[in-house]
């Protein structure tokens, strides 16, 4: 069930009953599930979108004043598409974790379709987080698991306090209070670990330029930085600590600059030592297939030009890529067609297999502050079927966040670990839980 005009037929047929086998994405399936819409007054006049003070907020990149255009305030309407739907069989939910948000609409979608039976399958079923296990099991085992997330988050998780700017103290939950008890706990958890487990990154350290460095540096210690624009010197403001992470970590990749509505680019001639390293790396491996990775999809761009204009048979693989041509990728990755594919993390982590028959090295130009889809990733290729000799390698910028979010990673793949690895206690029901 898809988007097009014969998976439109196939949605309407599972609507409809029609006995069968239906396979959708989580996104497609929540999609037909809610509708967006302007707001608008009972005089039919828009309604504004204002920030936290009351001032209406306009487009990025155009300056307040008589050429500012406003945003219209939208609001979202549940359809509940699948409510009158007689039960499924069995609803089997691959990459189940995409749910561990309680408060999304996918998760509220996926409520509204019943089932006689319910699987969730994955490797790490709660997210980033294990507060995102109420979810998950709420929908699997609705009489066992509390309706209350703080009923249950009271039972099971460990919390910190701290004094807020008001003076009050706040408890924050931290993760699970005795790791493993909780899956122990469940009708149906099956944990099998891989027998194979990937080796350890390779890293390379290189050194930020000058001008990488300055704004980098002056991202960290005063959440602003002056960058290049068609205007000349123009600032980029940081306002959030996520924000600030993410700024951090483009500013790792290579000289930033902004474009004419004030976004992030980089130029196809942007100055970056990381570049420089991986065009190394790529004549070491001579004509083996490698596939890079980053977070940032303006640098994935950059990247696949850059080794195309060397003459080299590159891809880029990011959200702006059409299905059709994703296929069309892959096939020509399989046929040894494209050498080198160039994927954002977060558009390649998951639902895709065959890549590992023809590659067995990956570089990493940044990860994402998902360590979930970092892992994800790195198991496109690390799976079985693999051939030879498995390698990848992390190119980090010294002195940098580079190195904060690799050592942080370690930490919370071994927490997680423990988390996921149950106790002795284990009794079969009707919901199950897979990885």
């Amino acid at each position: 069930m898809d988007a097009t005009k014969q998976g439109r037929q196939h949605f309407e047929a599972f609507l409809a009953g029609t006995p069968g086998h239906y396979f959708a994405g989580s996104q497609y399936l929540a999609a037909q599930d809610w509708q967006h819409s302007g707001v608008v007054n009972s005089n039919g006049t828009k309604v504004w979108k204002t920030d936290k003070v009351g001032a209406v907020v306009v487009r990025p990149g155009v300056e307040i004043g008589p050429r500012a255009v406003p945003v219209q305030e939208t609001e979202r309407r549940h359809l509940k598409t699948y409510s009158s739907m007689s039960p499924l069989d069995a609803i089997i939910v691959d990459e189940v974790h995409v749910f561990s948000n309680r408060d999304a609409i996918g998760l509220r979608t996926l409520k509204t379709i019943e089932s006689v039976w319910r699987v969730g399958m994955s490797g790490t079923p709660y997210g980033n987080k294990f507060v995102g296990m109420w979810a998950i099991t709420r929908w699997l085992w609705p009489d066992e698991i509390p309706r209350s997330f703080w009923v249950w988050s009271n039972d099971w998780c460990s919390t910190e306090s701290y004094a807020a700017e008001d003076g009050r103290t706040v408890d924050n939950l931290t993760g699970e209070r005795i790791p493993g008890t909780f899956v122990a706990s469940l009708p149906c958890y099956i944990r099998s670990e891989a027998v194979m487990k990937p080796p350890p990154a390779k890293i390379i350290y290189v050194d930020l330029l000058a001008q990488q460095r300055a704004d980098y540096d002056s991202l960290e210690e005063e959440m602003l930085v002056w960058l290049q624009s068609h205007q000349g010197r123009a600032p980029l403001v940081a306002q959030t600590p996520i924000t600030l992470r993410a700024r951090l970590r483009t500013a790792t990749l290579g000289v930033m600059s902004l474009d004419t509505n004030g976004d992030i680019f980089f130029g196809l001639d942007t100055q970056s030592t990381k570049l420089v390293e991986l065009f190394k790396l790529l004549h070491l491996y001579g004509d083996q297939p490698v596939a890079i990775y980053t977070d940032s999809k303006r640098f994935a761009k950059v990247t696949a030009a850059r080794l195309q204009a060397a003459g080299y048979n590159a891809a880029e693989w990011s959200g702006d890529v059409s299905s059709k041509q994703r296929d069309e990728i892959k096939q020509g990755f399989l046929d040894r067609k494209i050498q080198y594919l160039v994927a954002v993390i977060p558009a390649f982590s998951t639902g895709l297999d065959g890549f590992q028959t023809v590659c067995n090295k990956i570089v990493w130009l940044s990860e994402s502050e998902n360590h979930i889809l970092n892992n994800q990733a790195l198991a496109r290729f690390f799976r079985p079927g693999r051939q030879g000799n498995f390698e990848h390698v992390k190119i980090l910028a010294r002195n940098t966040h580079d190195e904060g979010i690799y050592s942080r990673k370690i930490m919370e793949t071994l927490l997680m670990s423990a988390t996921l690895r149950a106790g002795p206690r284990h009794r079969l029901g009707d919901g199950v839980m897979t990885q």
